[in-house]
């Protein structure tokens, strides 16, 4: 099947804090909703006598009025800002495949990738929280002009360039139950966290590796499972985040090391 969508939808606008921002301001007391209109072409598909299956979808997001959070000339003034043009465009695909189905064994692919890009197609002045911070550090009362930068032609935040989620599952029916294990890679490419792409800020790529079994005997309600998440123990990054709050802290959001998950489940 093939298919092609457009949608739109919206995320209502607001008010910002209410502190005293001067006659000069790159952030409003009031920003606005924002707009988007999807384009999405698309496949649905099943092959190999339906042991395979192969979605893939393109899109196309037209963003008018893209929220932002901002800093400002002032301390303790930042809040929402809005830029006119956004787009951001990728490509996703999903795999599903019966690889054995040979009794007692079977053995299944899963993969999702994904591609994206996207970029400011407008130009709006604006000022980053880690370029605010730096500037007040050095003593400056209010910013230089040097500091306000354009953000035509930046990368919309949180956008990978490639991701990618493969799980291979073996069934095995034993005599006294089913043994099922699964081996799963995560990869995330690496990204900017905030629409200013302040160098050193960006998130690296991670790549997880997770490792589970579970035994369900036959003719009974309870089950096992053991969990092995993070087997490599790799202090990956989940987020990289300077506030613009006017404290001007820079955090980073890991994820969880390695865990062994040990569940019992039972049906009534």
């Amino acid at each position: 099947m093939v298919y092609f969508a457009v949608t739109t939808g919206l995320k209502p606008g607001g008010v910002n804090t209410l502190n005293e921002r001067g006659a000069e301001s790159l952030i409003d007391d009031v920003f606005a909703e924002e707009e988007v209109t999807s384009f999405e072409l698309g496949l649905k598909s099943r092959f190999g006598d339906g042991r395979y299956q192969l979605n893939a979808a393109a899109f196309l997001y037209d963003y008018d009025g893209f929220q932002f959070h901002g800093d400002n000339f002032r301390r303790f003034t930042n809040g929402v800002g809005n830029v006119d043009n956004v787009r951001i465009y990728g490509l996703e695909t999903e795999f599903q495949g019966l690889l054995i189905d040979t009794a007692p064994h079977t053995l299944r692919l899963d993969a999702n990738l994904s591609f994206l890009d996207g970029e400011v197609d407008t130009d709006h002045r604006a000022i980053g929280p880690l370029t605010a911070r730096l500037a007040r550090s050095q003593g400056q009362a209010t910013l230089g002009d040097d500091s306000v930068v354009n953000l035509n032609g930046n990368k919309p935040p949180k956008l990978p360039k490639f991701s990618a989620n493969i799980t291979l599952t073996h069934a095995w029916q034993m005599p006294a139950g089913l043994l099922t294990s699964s081996l799963t890679y995560t990869h995330v490419g690496s990204y900017d966290y905030t629409i200013f792409n302040d160098p050193g800020l960006g998130v690296p790529a991670s790549d997880i590796w997770d490792l589970s079994f579970s035994y369900q005997p036959d003719d009974a309600d309870w089950n096992l499972d053991l969990l092995l998440t993070n087997l490599a123990d790799d202090d990956e990054i989940n987020a990289r985040w300077t506030n613009v709050f006017g404290v001007g802290q820079t955090s980073e959001q890991y994820v969880a090391p390695r865990q062994v998950i040990f569940r019992v489940g039972y049906q009534f």
